[in-house]
């Protein structure tokens, strides 16, 4: 199993305010993970813990602006339509939610959350990482003190979400996924305006849900001249697909049956 994005991203944002109200993702079912995005203006505290969401990662440019918080919850059913962020600090704010399928609720994070931060700079660099898990996928967040800029995610990622120029904090959200596990090497996020500016970057790796093995129970029905009977005790390792059996068949005694396609009840 891999880590996979579903559906559009929803954003809100606001010039001043200490609190935002943002949707939750239309499509959003039982068993799902969404991960929420969080920008406020004051660099120099740490984005607050929202109700009912655990923190991914958190950082603070240090200076006026940025701080990002990356958070995450699976989906109950007792979410509503929107998601009540409070407690920010009062300026520009901006914030995002993506749903996610595949990750794992048990252990989310396949390596260590990725934190970024400088008072100035014209780049936000993530540094290499070893993947653990195949199917992994990322998350990332980067953001600027601006808000008439637009932040540039590199080739490698697909964006997800960013801010209005002009109304928010200047931020990107955007993923990408690792078929395999290994070295990924840096990614560098820059901004429309070239300009150096304090900047910052939360990252997370997500781990994809192990996938346990179906089991079932298959009763065989065969017909045909010299075909094994249903008595007959069988072994062999199938593929079961809308109630139909596929494979090679050997009887107890060794002597082994190439079989084409037979009906079987499955249990469950």
């Amino acid at each position: 199993m891999a880590v996979t994005v579903q559906g559009t991203a929803t954003v809100a944002e606001s010039s001043s305010s200490t609190t935002l109200s943002l949707a939750v993702p239309t499509g959003t079912t039982v068993g799902e993970m969404l991960i929420m995005a969080v920008a406020m203006s004051d660099g120099t505290a740490a984005v607050p813990d929202q109700t009912g969401w655990t923190s991914l990662g958190k950082v603070a440019s240090g200076q006026q602006a940025p701080s990002l918080g990356l958070f995450w919850r699976t989906v109950d059913g007792t979410e509503g339509s929107t998601i009540s962020i409070s407690g920010l600090t009062l300026g520009r704010c901006t914030a995002f939610c993506v749903r996610t399928n595949g990750v794992s609720t048990t252990t989310p994070l396949d390596v260590a959350v990725t934190t970024v931060a400088a008072l100035t700079g014209t780049s936000v660099v993530f540094p290499s990482v070893t993947t653990v898990t195949a199917g992994a996928r990322s998350i990332a967040i980067a953001g600027i003190n601006a808000t008439n800029a637009e932040v540039l995610e590199p080739a490698s990622d697909t964006e997800l979400a960013k801010h209005t120029q002009g109304t928010g904090r200047a931020m990107t959200m955007s993923a990408e996924a690792f078929p395999s596990a290994g070295a990924i090497g840096t990614r560098t996020w820059t901004w429309s305006t070239g300009a150096s500016v304090q900047n910052a970057g939360v990252r997370v790796i997500l781990r994809p849900a192990s996938t346990a093995p179906t089991t079932f129970t298959a009763s065989v029905s065969m017909a045909g001249a010299g075909a094994l009977t249903a008595s007959t005790s069988l072994k062999g390792t199938v593929t079961v697909k809308n109630k139909t059996v596929v494979g090679l068949w050997r009887r107890s005694g060794g002597s082994a049956v190439a079989v084409t396609t037979h009906t079987v009840k499955t249990t469950p």
